[in-house]
């Protein structure tokens, strides 16, 4: 900045101190930069381009099966408190509803019968997906604790996988 304003004023402003004319160097400057930088806060520049902000609530009732849905996760977590479940075996409510929000298949509403889960279990445990586990004590009962945890797209993916 100080270069630029001395080459050309000649170096003629330096002061005795050495600092070289600091303020006039800047305002030199800026004098110079004026036309190329322009100034303009986000309220005033935004009105020029954007119409006003307008807010509409709409309330969209739910099909019969969202509304299923729905109801069975709130009951589910009803139930939970009722029975006392600790909490890190117990979905979050929250959670649960924005899965449901986002996809269905996030959730576990299918194959939760005890034939259809044991079913799943004697076939992964069979066509070997869960790898080597032999050794464990009661490997049926690890595989129906991790297909618990399974959404319907996790088991889904784990079919065609």
């Amino acid at each position: 900045l100080e270069y630029f304003v001395s080459v050309q004023e000649g170096e003629k402003n330096k002061s005795n101190d050495g600092r070289g004319g600091d303020a006039q160097a800047y305002r030199k400057l800026k004098q110079l930069l004026a036309p190329f930088c322009l100034r303009r806060r986000k309220d005033e520049c935004l009105k020029q381009i954007m119409p006003e902000k307008t807010r509409v609530v709409l309330k969209v009732p739910f099909d019969e099966d969202g509304k299923k849905v729905y109801d069975s996760i709130i009951k589910n977590h009803v139930e939970g408190k009722a029975k006392a479940i600790d909490a890190a075996t117990q979905n979050h409510l929250f959670t649960s509803l924005r899965k449901a929000a986002n996809h269905p298949l996030l959730l576990r509403t299918r194959h939760t019968s005890d034939e259809a889960i044991e079913h799943l279990v004697h076939h992964t445990n069979t066509y070997g997906y869960w790898g080597n586990v032999e050794t464990a004590t009661d490997k049926r009962e690890l595989i129906r604790r991790e297909l618990a945890k399974f959404s319907d797209f996790n088991l889904h993916g784990m079919a065609f996988g």
